[in-house]
C-alpha cells in the first residue's frame, strides 16, 4: 500500500478497537521501498517508518506502548486505542 492507503488501512483498524484495545502489527523501523521474494513470488513493500506510524496512530487516538524486532528481521509495533482500560507507557 501507498502511505495514504497504509494511513486508510490503520483507520479502519483502530476504529474498530474499544477503548484499552490493542493492535499489533508489522512494518519497518526505517522509512524504505523494497521488493523481495516470498514464497517464489516477488513482493514489494512500502515502509513508512517508525515517525510516520507514530504520528498516524496517535492521529487516531493510540498510543504506541512497544515496538520490536523479531529473530527473522520483522518489527512490530504494539498500540493501544486510549479510553477506559488503557495503559500508560
Amino acid at each position: 500500500l501507498d502511505a495514504a492507503g497504509q494511513e486508510q488501512a490503520l483507520a479502519v483498524l483502530t476504529a474498530g478497537l474499544a477503548p484499552g484495545g490493542k493492535l499489533l502489527f508489522t512494518a519497518g523501523r526505517e522509512a524504505e521501498n523494497r521488493s523481495a521474494p516470498m514464497q517464489g513470488v516477488m513482493l514489494h513493500y512500502r515502509h513508512l517508518g517508525t515517525t510516520a506510524y507514530h504520528r498516524i496512530l496517535q492521529g487516531q487516538g493510540c498510543t504506541v506502548l512497544d515496538e520490536f524486532p523479531d529473530e527473522a528481521g520483522n518489527y512490530y509495533y504494539l498500540a493501544q486505542k486510549s479510553g477506559l482500560g488503557a495503559q500508560t507507557k
